[in-house]
């Protein structure tokens, strides 16, 4: 088991979820987990562990020091968690596509989440934002501190991924809580002048003053929603020749696109007809 880092305090939870093998006092099992506010991290177990007849491929820590397994996968964690919300991972992997940027956390305001690899390629642990108190690299390993204010509960993690990404991608989170902010601020007070809603600075992320991200009218965000979800359909339908029910179907994908899209699109790039989606 790894050795607890000198910075973490004797009393404050501590997680490698990389090596479980002598954590069992702490864990708890459970069939159906959900993403919660008082999730810190999600984390792909390295390899599963095998118990009560079940296997367990999914860890979730929470703020209170609670660590619990589940036979789901994280991106099945994702996707439901997304489903319950305004966003969806689709929407998310279009902002990426069209910022260039990748990967993109998936946002969900103030508990937005982290991958720590590209969730397109494998099954990936997720990093919580909501909760983020600093970030620690102790011999080429990251570990990041989770606080809640309120009561001064912390709880620490190692994760897989370098601390300049994770602040990198924390700044994202920033400047799209900022961004999304000042959206509905101005929306709201050309329907509502009377509104009071005010912008407000996470001060637990980082700021990376170069980073800038277009910003958006209701009307253009409306526009580029459309345009994606236009195309994946116009794609689907020229790669399929199928009911449209179905075609609206698998149109409605969150964390893959479905294989007849992403085919059609390879076979368009490989033609010089459009660029190929990463």
């Amino acid at each position: 088991m790894s050795q607890r880092p000198k910075f973490v305090a004797a009393n404050t939870p501590f997680f490698d979820l990389d090596d479980l093998a002598q954590r069992f006092d702490v864990l708890e099992f459970s069939d159906y987990l959900q993403v919660r506010p008082e999730t810190v991290y999600i984390k792909q177990l390295r390899q599963p562990l095998h118990r009560f007849g079940k296997t367990y491929h999914t860890a979730l820590v929470e703020i209170s020091g609670r660590c619990l397994l589940t036979p789901q996968r994280p991106s099945q964690l994702i996707v439901a968690y997304s489903q319950q919300g305004l966003t969806s991972c689709r929407f998310w992997q279009w902002v990426a596509a069209a910022l260039n940027v990748r990967p993109l956390p998936y946002f969900a305001g103030e508990n937005s989440f982290i991958p720590e690899k590209s969730p397109l390629r494998q099954q990936t642990s997720w990093i919580g934002s909501r909760w983020y108190d600093q970030v620690n690299t102790v011999q080429k390993a990251t570990y990041v501190t989770f606080t809640q204010p309120a009561t001064q509960q912390q709880v620490v993690v190692q994760v897989q991924i370098s601390q300049k990404q994770l602040l990198r991608q924390l700044a994202r989170v920033r400047a799209l809580l900022v961004n999304v902010q000042q959206l509905l601020h101005h929306e709201f007070s050309q329907v509502l002048p009377s509104s009071q809603l005010q912008v407000v600075i996470p001060p637990n992320l980082p700021l990376a003053a170069d980073l800038q991200l277009p910003a958006l009218s209701a009307a253009l965000l409306r526009r580029f929603i459309y345009q994606h979800h236009n195309r994946d359909i116009a794609d689907l339908t020229a790669e399929r020749y199928g009911d449209i029910d179905d075609i609206l179907a698998q149109a409605d994908y969150h964390l893959w696109p479905p294989r007849e899209l992403t085919s059609f699109r390879r076979e368009l790039a490989r033609l010089g007809f459009c660029k190929r989606d990463a």
